[in-house]
């Protein structure tokens, strides 16, 4: 069995594919492979461009474990767009350190 779900559009408008696979594992044991993949255009040679299929994230589950696949890819969506955000907030600090003056003004409680 597989699934294939596109476009699945978060929060944020970015839209990502997932593809759900059923694997004999042994002994009659089945599980389930989730993947997240974000489309992307990339250039190539002499301007033309092509569109990307980039897996994101994947995660395998016991299909015994699972009674619902909808909130698993909910799930995993909503770490996907985390971390992009933990990513943009980290580049946004890179920025904000180069124009510091270098004073500290307030103490930090840690």
């Amino acid at each position: 069995m597989r699934l294939r779900k596109f476009p699945i559009t978060a929060p944020s408008g970015r839209q990502y594919e997932v593809t759900i696979e059923r694997n004999y594992v042994c002994l009659g044991a089945y599980g389930l492979e989730f993947r997240v993949y974000r489309h992307e255009i990339r250039k190539q040679l002499f301007g033309r461009t092509r569109l990307a299929c980039i897996l994101v994230r994947e995660e395998s589950y016991w299909e015994t474990d699972v009674e619902d696949v909808i909130p698993i890819v909910q799930k995993l969506i909503r770490d996907v767009e985390a971390q992009i955000t933990r990513k943009e907030a980290r580049e946004a600090s890179y920025v904000a350190f180069t124009a510091w003056d270098g004073k500290i003004t307030e103490e930090v409680s840690t």
